[in-house]
């Protein structure tokens, strides 16, 4: 069956894209930025050769100085940002668990374009099964059901990220403190759900949950930051 069928294999696919698209942004931000110093030397430059005048020869050889733009992004950097990354798709009705002795196998996204995708499969593993990195733009996360999450199952902790849910299902989730058993947002990201069921509200019989060690303590299962 095409598609991934381990944690470890999935959250490893990612992390690549995401260190390999991290990688061609600060090529492209250096590129960009040694670009714009180029026309500016150039500029000035020019400038500077037209207030010479004619008059004095000498000085305009002194001021001819060969100027060489920076060398353009090379072609397998430019296609990393530019060409949707294929999307990873785990196999239909998976269940993806954590090693033995693993406790936390986030699946951290930070690129443009991700999608996750699968037909009625799970994700069941404790820590959390979502983060977003500020490279994160336009991701979808589709048909997934998440369940057994200790820190929140989704969370955003970086300004700007976008990401979308389709056909996903909270299961049996929990959180640290008064986080949402969901999600974790920040003010500043974009975070839409279509056709999902987002009302798994912690429940937890946990000390840690209520007063004097009370059980059965419950909060939203959304949480929002500044």
């Amino acid at each position: 069956t095409y598609g991934f069928s381990d944690l470890t294999t999935l959250r490893n696919a990612i992390h690549e894209l995401n260190d390999a698209y991290s990688h061609a942004v600060h090529r492209w931000e250096h590129y960009n930025n040694a670009l714009s110093e180029y026309e500016m030397i150039k500029f000035l430059h020019q400038q500077q050769t037209e207030n010479s005048g004619t008059t004095d020869m000498n000085m305009d050889m002194d001021m001819d100085i060969a100027i060489e733009s920076p060398p353009p992004l090379p072609e397998h950097l430019s296609a990393i940002l530019e060409v949707e990354p294929d999307p990873f798709v785990i196999c239909p009705h998976a269940t993806l668990r954590a090693p033995l002795g693993r406790h936390h196998m986030t699946l951290n996204i930070n690129a443009e374009d991700v999608v996750v995708e699968c037909d009625s499969c799970v994700i069941d593993t404790p820590g959390t099964h979502f983060s977003f990195g500020p490279y994160a733009k336009n991701v979808l996360i589709k048909g997934i059901t998440m369940m057994g999450a200790t820190e929140s199952s989704i969370v955003f902790r970086y300004d700007g990220a976008d990401a979308s849910f389709e056909d996903c299902y909270w299961v049996n989730n929990d959180s640290v403190g008064m986080h949402g058993a969901v999600a974790d947002m920040n003010s500043t990201s974009v975070v839409k759900f279509y056709r999902c069921e987002i009302s798994d509200v912690k429940q937890s019989s946990s000390p840690r949950a209520g007063m004097h060690g009370a059980g059965n303590a419950a909060t939203s299962s959304l949480t929002l930051r500044r």
